[in-house]
Protein backbone atom coordinates (compact mmCIF):
# COMPACT_ATOMS: atom_id res chain seq x y z
CA UNK A 1 0.00 0.00 0.00
CA UNK A 2 1.46 3.49 -0.70
CA UNK A 3 3.39 5.27 1.63
CA UNK A 4 1.31 6.94 4.71
CA UNK A 5 -2.11 6.02 3.52
CA UNK A 6 -4.28 4.02 5.96
CA UNK A 7 -7.01 2.12 5.81
CA UNK A 8 -10.32 3.63 6.85
CA UNK A 9 -12.04 2.16 9.93
CA UNK A 10 -15.54 3.09 11.79
CA UNK A 11 -13.00 4.22 14.78
CA UNK A 12 -11.68 7.07 12.48
CA UNK A 13 -15.45 9.07 12.85
CA UNK A 14 -14.60 9.99 16.29
CA UNK A 15 -11.87 11.97 15.17
CA UNK A 16 -14.29 14.24 13.37
CA UNK A 17 -15.97 17.07 14.20
CA UNK A 18 -19.82 18.09 13.52
CA UNK A 19 -19.59 20.11 11.26
CA UNK A 20 -16.98 17.38 9.40
CA UNK A 21 -19.71 14.94 9.94
CA UNK A 22 -22.44 17.54 8.39
CA UNK A 23 -19.90 18.43 5.51
CA UNK A 24 -19.32 14.66 5.12
CA UNK A 25 -23.47 13.86 4.59
CA UNK A 26 -23.68 16.72 2.31
CA UNK A 27 -21.17 15.49 0.51
CA UNK A 28 -22.75 11.82 0.07
CA UNK A 29 -26.32 13.70 -1.14
CA UNK A 30 -24.84 15.39 -4.05
CA UNK A 31 -23.25 12.15 -4.82
CA UNK A 32 -26.40 10.43 -5.30
CA UNK A 33 -27.74 13.59 -7.08
CA UNK A 34 -28.14 11.43 -9.94
CA UNK A 35 -26.56 8.49 -11.67
CA UNK A 36 -25.98 10.39 -14.78
CA UNK A 37 -22.06 9.69 -16.49
CA UNK A 38 -22.20 13.61 -17.81
CA UNK A 39 -22.65 14.74 -14.25
CA UNK A 40 -20.44 12.34 -12.65
CA UNK A 41 -17.32 14.74 -13.21
CA UNK A 42 -19.42 17.28 -11.85
CA UNK A 43 -20.54 15.51 -8.80
CA UNK A 44 -17.27 13.98 -7.70
CA UNK A 45 -15.91 17.26 -7.62
CA UNK A 46 -18.74 19.12 -5.76
CA UNK A 47 -18.76 16.67 -2.86
CA UNK A 48 -14.97 16.57 -2.23
CA UNK A 49 -14.62 20.13 -2.07
CA UNK A 50 -17.55 20.16 0.82
CA UNK A 51 -14.46 18.92 2.78
CA UNK A 52 -11.69 20.37 1.38
CA UNK A 53 -10.70 23.88 1.38
CA UNK A 54 -8.41 24.61 -1.78
CA UNK A 55 -8.17 27.46 -4.02
CA UNK A 56 -7.86 25.34 -6.94
CA UNK A 57 -9.72 21.99 -7.74
CA UNK A 58 -10.17 19.60 -11.09
CA UNK A 59 -11.53 16.73 -12.12
CA UNK A 60 -10.20 14.02 -14.98
CA UNK A 61 -10.99 11.03 -16.46
CA UNK A 62 -7.79 8.25 -17.36
CA UNK A 63 -8.27 5.70 -19.91
CA UNK A 64 -7.14 2.74 -17.79
CA UNK A 65 -5.75 1.13 -21.23
CA UNK A 66 -3.13 4.07 -21.73
CA UNK A 67 -3.00 4.46 -18.22
CA UNK A 68 -1.20 1.23 -17.08
CA UNK A 69 2.17 2.49 -17.20
CA UNK A 70 1.04 5.08 -14.49
CA UNK A 71 -1.24 3.08 -12.18
CA UNK A 72 1.33 0.54 -12.08
CA UNK A 73 3.68 3.30 -10.11
CA UNK A 74 0.43 4.00 -8.31
CA UNK A 75 -1.57 1.38 -7.40
CA UNK A 76 -3.36 2.19 -4.20
CA UNK A 77 -3.77 5.95 -5.43
CA UNK A 78 -6.36 6.89 -2.62
CA UNK A 79 -5.50 10.62 -0.94
CA UNK A 80 -2.52 10.04 -0.55
CA UNK A 81 0.25 10.37 -2.74
CA UNK A 82 1.46 13.19 -0.78
CA UNK A 83 2.78 14.04 2.53
CA UNK A 84 0.59 16.33 4.80
CA UNK A 85 2.41 19.82 4.40
CA UNK A 86 2.93 19.91 0.95
CA UNK A 87 0.01 22.01 -1.09
CA UNK A 88 -1.35 19.48 -3.47
CA UNK A 89 -3.54 16.92 -2.90
CA UNK A 90 -4.77 14.16 -5.25
CA UNK A 91 -7.22 11.62 -5.11
CA UNK A 92 -7.54 8.99 -7.72
CA UNK A 93 -10.51 6.29 -7.99
CA UNK A 94 -10.15 3.15 -8.92
CA UNK A 95 -12.86 2.27 -12.73
CA UNK A 96 -13.11 2.08 -16.30
CA UNK A 97 -11.89 5.21 -16.54
CA UNK A 98 -10.54 5.96 -13.48
CA UNK A 99 -11.47 8.99 -11.85
CA UNK A 100 -8.63 11.97 -10.78
CA UNK A 101 -9.08 14.26 -8.12
CA UNK A 102 -6.59 17.50 -7.49
CA UNK A 103 -6.55 19.99 -4.99
CA UNK A 104 -3.42 23.20 -4.91
CA UNK A 105 -3.45 25.55 -2.19
CA UNK A 106 -1.20 28.14 -2.70
CA UNK A 107 -0.87 29.63 1.25
CA UNK A 108 -1.49 27.39 3.29
CA UNK A 109 -0.62 23.25 3.45
CA UNK A 110 -2.82 20.21 3.61
CA UNK A 111 -2.80 18.81 6.82
CA UNK A 112 -3.38 15.23 8.34
CA UNK A 113 -6.86 16.11 9.40
CA UNK A 114 -7.61 17.11 5.72
CA UNK A 115 -6.38 13.68 4.43
CA UNK A 116 -8.09 11.70 7.14
CA UNK A 117 -12.01 14.24 5.95
CA UNK A 118 -10.92 12.28 2.09
CA UNK A 119 -10.30 8.71 3.77
CA UNK A 120 -13.95 9.14 5.22
CA UNK A 121 -15.58 10.36 1.46
CA UNK A 122 -12.95 7.66 -0.69
CA UNK A 123 -15.37 5.20 -0.44
CA UNK A 124 -18.65 7.11 -1.76
CA UNK A 125 -16.72 8.71 -4.51
CA UNK A 126 -15.93 5.00 -5.52
CA UNK A 127 -19.28 4.24 -5.06
CA UNK A 128 -20.71 6.69 -7.33
CA UNK A 129 -17.94 5.78 -10.16
CA UNK A 130 -19.15 2.15 -9.89
CA UNK A 131 -22.74 2.74 -9.97
CA UNK A 132 -22.70 5.41 -12.32
CA UNK A 133 -20.83 3.06 -14.89
CA UNK A 134 -23.18 0.36 -14.22
CA UNK A 135 -26.31 2.52 -14.92
CA UNK A 136 -24.42 3.20 -18.27
CA UNK A 137 -24.27 -0.06 -18.91
CA UNK A 138 -27.70 -1.00 -17.57
CA UNK A 139 -29.05 1.36 -19.86
CA UNK A 140 -27.67 1.14 -23.08
CA UNK A 141 -28.38 -2.72 -22.99
CA UNK A 142 -31.67 -2.03 -22.16
CA UNK A 143 -31.74 0.82 -25.38
CA UNK A 144 -30.45 -1.92 -27.56
CA UNK A 145 -33.25 -4.22 -26.43
CA UNK A 146 -35.89 -1.79 -27.22
CA UNK A 147 -34.40 -1.38 -30.25
CA UNK A 148 -34.65 -4.90 -31.52
CA UNK A 149 -37.84 -4.94 -29.98
CA UNK A 150 -39.12 -2.12 -31.79
CA UNK A 151 -37.57 -3.56 -35.21
CA UNK A 152 -40.21 -6.57 -34.73
CA UNK A 153 -43.64 -6.36 -36.58
CA UNK A 154 -44.51 -8.95 -33.81
CA UNK A 155 -46.14 -7.85 -30.26
CA UNK A 156 -43.86 -8.75 -27.98
CA UNK A 157 -43.87 -7.94 -23.84
CA UNK A 158 -40.65 -8.71 -22.05
CA UNK A 159 -41.14 -10.41 -18.30
CA UNK A 160 -38.43 -10.42 -16.08
CA UNK A 161 -37.88 -12.95 -13.19
CA UNK A 162 -40.43 -12.02 -10.95
CA UNK A 163 -43.62 -11.39 -13.51
CA UNK A 164 -42.89 -7.87 -14.07
CA UNK A 165 -42.82 -5.99 -17.63
CA UNK A 166 -39.81 -5.05 -17.96
CA UNK A 167 -39.87 -3.69 -21.83
CA UNK A 168 -42.55 -3.69 -24.00
CA UNK A 169 -42.61 -3.01 -27.74
CA UNK A 170 -45.02 -0.15 -29.41
CA UNK A 171 -47.09 -3.27 -30.85
CA UNK A 172 -49.34 -4.16 -27.70
CA UNK A 173 -49.68 -1.07 -26.71
CA UNK A 174 -51.36 -0.52 -29.89
CA UNK A 175 -53.26 -3.95 -30.16
CA UNK A 176 -54.44 -3.44 -26.36
CA UNK A 177 -55.64 0.27 -26.90
CA UNK A 178 -58.97 -0.04 -28.27
CA UNK A 179 -60.15 -2.39 -25.57
CA UNK A 180 -58.49 0.12 -22.79
CA UNK A 181 -60.39 3.47 -24.64
CA UNK A 182 -63.47 1.46 -24.29
CA UNK A 183 -63.61 0.56 -20.50
CA UNK A 184 -62.16 3.90 -19.83
CA UNK A 185 -64.73 5.99 -22.23
CA UNK A 186 -67.22 4.48 -19.88
CA UNK A 187 -66.02 4.56 -16.53
CA UNK A 188 -64.56 8.27 -16.35
CA UNK A 189 -67.98 9.88 -16.94
CA UNK A 190 -69.59 7.22 -13.86
CA UNK A 191 -66.51 8.26 -11.70
CA UNK A 192 -65.58 11.49 -12.55
CA UNK A 193 -62.30 10.05 -13.42
CA UNK A 194 -60.46 11.32 -16.12
CA UNK A 195 -59.65 8.87 -19.16
CA UNK A 196 -55.67 8.29 -17.98
CA UNK A 197 -56.86 7.70 -14.44
CA UNK A 198 -59.73 5.26 -16.04
CA UNK A 199 -56.47 3.84 -18.22
CA UNK A 200 -54.10 2.92 -15.56
CA UNK A 201 -57.31 1.85 -12.60
CA UNK A 202 -58.11 -0.68 -16.00
CA UNK A 203 -54.13 -2.01 -15.83
CA UNK A 204 -54.32 -2.15 -12.14
CA UNK A 205 -57.93 -4.52 -12.11
CA UNK A 206 -55.25 -6.48 -15.00
CA UNK A 207 -53.12 -7.45 -11.94
CA UNK A 208 -50.16 -5.17 -13.15
CA UNK A 209 -47.91 -2.90 -10.90
CA UNK A 210 -47.24 0.72 -10.73
CA UNK A 211 -43.73 -0.53 -12.57
CA UNK A 212 -45.42 -2.87 -15.12
CA UNK A 213 -47.78 0.22 -16.12
CA UNK A 214 -45.43 2.93 -16.29
CA UNK A 215 -43.51 0.94 -18.91
CA UNK A 216 -46.83 0.00 -20.86
CA UNK A 217 -48.24 3.97 -20.72
CA UNK A 218 -44.76 5.05 -21.26
CA UNK A 219 -44.88 7.21 -17.99
CA UNK A 220 -42.78 7.30 -14.78
CA UNK A 221 -43.65 4.96 -11.81
CA UNK A 222 -44.02 8.42 -9.93
CA UNK A 223 -46.57 9.67 -12.25
CA UNK A 224 -48.76 6.41 -12.17
CA UNK A 225 -48.91 6.63 -8.62
CA UNK A 226 -49.95 10.05 -8.56
CA UNK A 227 -52.66 9.29 -10.85
CA UNK A 228 -53.76 6.21 -8.49
CA UNK A 229 -53.74 8.93 -5.38
CA UNK A 230 -56.16 10.84 -7.03
CA UNK A 231 -58.33 7.82 -8.10
CA UNK A 232 -58.54 6.47 -4.39
CA UNK A 233 -59.49 10.02 -3.48
CA UNK A 234 -62.30 10.41 -5.77
CA UNK A 235 -64.25 7.03 -5.25
CA UNK A 236 -63.32 7.43 -1.26
CA UNK A 237 -61.03 4.03 -1.25
CA UNK A 238 -58.02 3.79 0.61
CA UNK A 239 -56.32 0.84 -1.65
CA UNK A 240 -55.98 -1.14 -5.00
CA UNK A 241 -58.15 -3.42 -4.63
CA UNK A 242 -61.02 -1.61 -3.54
CA UNK A 243 -60.93 0.75 -6.16
CA UNK A 244 -60.67 -2.03 -8.62
CA UNK A 245 -64.26 -2.79 -6.84
CA UNK A 246 -65.89 0.21 -6.65
CA UNK A 247 -64.86 0.85 -10.85
CA UNK A 248 -66.35 -2.49 -11.65
CA UNK A 249 -69.28 -1.61 -10.01
CA UNK A 250 -69.46 1.95 -11.76
CA UNK A 251 -68.94 0.33 -15.15
CA UNK A 252 -71.18 -2.88 -14.55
Amino acid sequence: MSRGVQRWTPRHFDRLSRSDLRALLRAIELLGEDSSTQTLGRRLLLAATQLIACDTASVDSLDVESSLPFLAQHPFLIPLQCEAGERHMIVALAGNPWWMLAFNRSRSDFTEHDKLLMRALEPYLTAAVHTTALVADVTGRCEILQAALNASAEPVIVIDQQGVVAQSTEAPRVVLEPARADRANRAAPAATLTQREAELLGWVEQGMSNADIAVLCGISVRTVHKHLEHVFRKLNVENRAAAVRKWRDLTA
